[in-house]
């Protein structure tokens, strides 16, 4: 999105909004293919302890 002389990032969902108003204001929305989604996470079948600690 390009504001005050500056491109912005929003959020999927904004920039979905802003494009239900003016679709020339949102420079680049790509879709999600299902492969983006992450089904093939090694570590998806693994729990994050509560006490996790960074």
């Amino acid at each position: 999105m390009f504001v005050n002389d500056q491109y912005e990032i929003v959020a999927e969902g904004v920039a979905r909004k802003i494009i239900e108003r003016d679709e020339l204001a949102v420079v680049a929305l790509h879709d999600r293919k299902e492969d983006d989604l992450g089904d093939d996470d090694p570590y998806a079948g693994y729990e994050i302890p509560d006490d996790l600690m960074w």
